[in-house]
């Protein structure tokens, strides 16, 4: 039998509410926080990232592969192993802009800012970062853009209507004018 117990009590209360007062922050500026285990494997996303990617939890598991094939672009996912290399090779934070492709087949954007963590013999053992869904804010930039390359494109048609009807005037004008000399 159990002749003592011994045991440590510890009041976490403040921890917890500053824990809840940081996850609805989060919440409330729509940022999402994840990590990814280097040695399992795991990746943990909050409920923020599933809902950027409109994504269900429980039909969705996150894990480098699934994530990856969120974005089926060429040249993003070597642009993501890139990352998760540079990560792994130095100690920086690095921060990366992205687009997605949602359960729907909209376009989303995201941007991210990660942060490797190290074993005591810098041995890279995790990884964590946050998430902010930049989709209105991309596709504004995107319109804006569009519009520029439209009003660049109607400033070089003025300009060669302007330039064919000064042409076209210029002759009966020299004609007038020689007429006018007589």
């Amino acid at each position: 039998g159990v002749e003592a117990l011994e045991g440590f009590i510890s009041d976490i209360t403040e921890q917890q509410e500053n824990e809840q007062a940081l996850k609805e922050a989060g919440e409330m500026a729509h940022l999402g926080y994840w990590s990814w285990d280097i040695k399992t494997g795991n990746v943990k996303w909050s409920q923020e990232v599933y809902n950027i990617f409109r994504l269900d939890p429980k039909n969705f598991t996150p894990n480098i592969d699934s994530i990856m094939e969120l974005s089926p672009w060429p040249g993003e996912k070597d642009r993501d192993r890139e990352l998760i290399r540079r990560a792994t090779e130095t100690h920086k934070k690095g921060t990366y802009t992205q687009r997605f492709l949602r359960p729907d087949k909209t376009t989303g954007y995201y941007t991210s800012t990660f942060q490797g963590k190290y074993e005591e013999h810098g041995n890279l053992a995790a990884i964590v970062g946050t998430i902010l869904d930049i989709t209105e804010r991309r596709q504004t930039e995107l319109a804006l853009e569009k519009l520029n390359r439209d009003l660049v494109e109607k400033k070089q048609e003025m300009e060669s209507f302007l330039y064919i009807t000064t042409h076209d005037l210029r002759g009966p004008l020299v004609n007038i004018e020689g007429f006018s000399q007589n």
